[in-house]
């Protein structure tokens, strides 16, 4: 079994909403800590685990119109990563974390 446990840096002077999004490989994520305040760093944001076949999926982080979505990846085999798609205006990156049950770190900054 493996998991990913998501830790997000918000850079950008809005509080953000984490919401589950979709599971490729694994059960839904599970959101823990579903407010980001601004300019702040929040642990356990969320965690996904699998179902015997790695994770891959996605989280929704949003405010308003402004939406980052924060993908992950840990498979049974090979490298983890992962990514975050952002709106025009902002950017993001993600570090991902190696093992089994991986801690990802993503950030998120406006341009």
């Amino acid at each position: 079994m493996s998991s990913v446990t998501a830790t997000v840096i918000n850079n950008t002077s809005m509080t953000l909403t984490a919401t589950a999004g979709s599971a490729s490989h694994g059960n839904t994520p599970s959101i823990l800590s579903p407010t980001l305040a601004p300019h702040s760093t929040t642990t356990n944001v969320f965690v996904a685990h699998s179902d015997g076949a790695g994770v891959e999926g996605n989280v929704n982080v949003a405010s308003g119109s402004v939406s980052f979505s924060l993908n992950y990846d840990n498979p049974v085999v090979g490298s983890n990563s992962g990514s975050v798609t952002a709106p025009s205006g902002y950017n993001g990156s993600c570090q991902a974390g190696g093992g089994t049950d991986a801690t990802f770190v993503y950030v998120l900054n406006a341009n």
